[in-house]
């Protein structure tokens, strides 16, 4: 890490290491700055057993976290509805597990609107699902931020939970006026003049 840094100045370093006990070593090296630079350490054994606690507490973290960074397909036609009408709990993991972390950005429609506002847009107009923003700031990245810290501004990205990065990005492109009865598939890029987009395309994180 020091040596990196002196070579090529703020550069952000990420350290995978075997043994966590390892990790406080690496907080006597001088040009270790995890505010400054974002530097990170993992080591997996560590996640490991950080899953299995969460799971302890909350069943079914582990699998849901598994399912965000696996890729996996859905085939709706591969499940058939329950002969007593409920819905079929097959159905509902493989469309679950189908879905995906993606960051994209956000349309200038929702600036000035705090999360749970567009969280709620976006899951009942857009039908996708916003849990956490990215910011330029020094916040970095919250996940269901309170209205009371944080509002939509420039550059900031939000982070869905989404079958593919083309449904997001209808958040990039919803606009009030063009699109208030429109349905997912129909939000395209409109010609408002203020639906600019702040931020590149969506992409899988």
């Amino acid at each position: 890490s020091s040596g990196i840094n002196a070579e090529y100045g703020d550069v952000r370093v990420i350290i995978q290491i075997l043994n966590y006990h390892n990790e406080e070593h690496l907080f006597n090296v001088p040009d270790w700055n995890h505010q400054m630079h974002g530097d990170e350490v993992i080591c997996i054994n560590e996640l490991k057993l950080g899953l299995l606690g969460k799971s302890c507490l909350c069943p079914g973290f582990s699998t849901m976290i598994a399912n965000l960074i696996m890729m996996s397909s859905f085939h709706p036609n591969n499940f058939s509805q329950a002969k007593d009408g409920r819905a079929n709990w097959e159905y509902e993991y493989g469309f679950g597990a189908s879905n995906e972390l993606y960051t994209g950005p956000i349309s200038s429609d929702f600036m000035g609107m705090t999360f749970p506002e567009v969280a709620e847009l976006c899951l009942i107009k857009l039908h996708i699902l916003l849990i956490g923003v990215e910011t330029n700031s020094s916040s970095g990245i919250l996940f269901n931020p309170s209205p009371h810290v944080f509002t939509f501004s420039h550059g900031t990205q939000g982070i869905f939970i989404a079958q593919n990065p083309t449904v997001v990005k209808s958040a990039a492109y919803y606009c009030f006026k063009c699109h208030e009865y429109a349905t997912q598939v129909d939000i395209v890029k409109c010609n408002c003049d203020k639906n600019t987009l702040y931020g590149g395309m969506p992409n899988n994180i």
